[in-house]
């Protein structure tokens, strides 16, 4: 299953991941692996204690997106707007993006 979790760090900063796991997860497990994808990320090179992370929301992602909206979640946009999106819109974002 994929998690759409959205971590709020307690130093003002919101990071979005995406938890891809085959299992259903406890809260608790999907925190952890929340913080540890938004670590290995880059998004904590000044947080070093675990407790600083507060996980704000997260909802199990439909099987059927694809690895641009994937992309385009993690790159903060918003989940009802990329659901509708298809995969010439998605592309054309990811596009703009890496332009800039």
């Amino acid at each position: 299953m994929k998690y759409l979790v959205e971590m709020e760090v307690l130093k003002r900063q919101t990071v979005v991941v995406v938890v891809d796991e085959e299992r259903q997860l406890s809260e608790e497990q999907l925190h952890e692996m929340a913080v540890e994808k938004s670590r290995k990320n880059g998004e904590s090179a000044f947080v070093t204690k675990e407790e600083l992370w507060v996980m704000r929301s997260n909802k199990i992602l439909p099987t059927d997106l694809t690895g641009n909206q994937v992309m385009l979640l993690e790159s903060g946009y918003p989940y009802e707007v990329v659901l509708k999106m298809n995969a010439e819109d998605t592309e054309a974002e990811l596009d703009a993006i890496s332009r800039t």
